[in-house]
């Protein structure tokens, strides 16, 4: 089947021949390689996600006591690769940070270390947004952050797991400031783990998963090219895309076993990280 549109650039798909789970199709863009779960299999499997205490959240706190210095050490880093060159103590202290996904709050907690005075966040887990608000204004939708706009605005291992993942990005870019910069970190479709995955247990009707596609709740598989295509959407730079053998650039989310810790830092040199790392900057107004 070739007759469906890629939900990035519009181009013609090709179904992936074997069920993925409980009966959920997944496709694949021709063009720029972008794999999502077909919606009218997910109409038809009808099963829910429910992102409420979501497994991890739980698991995130501690990672972060144990890491928060390596938390430190990226933010900084990434602030200073994507924001300016030279950002004084002062410049900081009046830039806005907002965290899309914040879990805990453990980004918010980070770029107040890092010296970011005015940081938000969002999430729809009402336990984690609990815990969250220890270290910033944190909302359960945009919505509640009506007339404000951002420097710095983060957007982490989300927009995999949402159906209009267009309109919800056009959501946030329109609280960009002018200049302002958007982290967009993602799931590698076409990562050497993804890969690997699928050689080695390729009956995903079994396992529940197509490389990082796991229906319900990671629906949509990116790749760089279609990074590529929804950012010249939205009228932004890309500043950067770069591959991660971990959750993050910086901060490395602990593994699940020697095997595919050794696979993703070997696929990261290689250029295939399981994580795509995007730094975006905006163009020019919203529309």
């Amino acid at each position: 089947m070739t007759d469906a549109a890629c939900l990035v650039c519009g181009s013609g798909s090709n179904a992936i021949r074997k069920p993925i789970g409980a009966g959920y199709i997944a496709r694949r863009c021709n063009s720029c390689k972008f794999t999502w779960i077909d919606r009218e299999s997910i109409k038809r499997v009808g099963i829910q996600p429910n992102y409420d205490n979501y497994d991890y959240n739980n698991r995130l706190t501690q990672q972060y006591e144990d890491m928060s210095d390596k938390y430190l050490l990226g933010f900084n880093k990434r602030v200073s690769r994507t924001v300016t060159e030279s950002l004084s103590d002062s410049d900081k202290g009046v830039l806005k940070f907002l965290d899309v996904g914040c879990a805990n709050g453990e980004y918010l907690r980070t770029a107040r270390q890092a010296g970011i005075k005015n940081v938000y966040g969002v999430e729809i887990d009402e336990v984690a947004r609990k815990r969250a608000s220890k270290h910033g204004h944190v909302v359960a939708s945009l919505a509640e952050l009506e007339g404000m706009t951002f420097d710095i605005i983060q957007i982490k291992n989300v927009i995999s797991n949402i159906d209009d993942f267009r309109g919800f990005l056009r959501e946030y870019y329109n609280v960009l400031a002018p200049g302002g910069v958007m982290w967009v970190d993602v799931l590698n479709q076409d990562s050497l783990l993804a890969f690997v995955r699928n050689i080695l247990r390729p009956d995903f009707r079994t396992t529940g998963r197509y490389g990082p596609l796991r229906p319900p709740y990671v629906i949509n598989g990116f790749t760089k090219d279609s990074i590529a295509c929804l950012c010249n959407e939205l009228n932004m730079s890309v500043l950067g895309v770069e591959t991660s053998h971990l959750g993050s650039l910086y901060v490395p989310y602990s593994p699940p076993g020697f095997l595919a810790q050794g696979v993703r830092i070997v696929s990261t040199y290689l250029g295939y990280g399981s994580m795509l790392i995007c730094n975006l900057r905006r163009n020019g107004p919203s529309d």
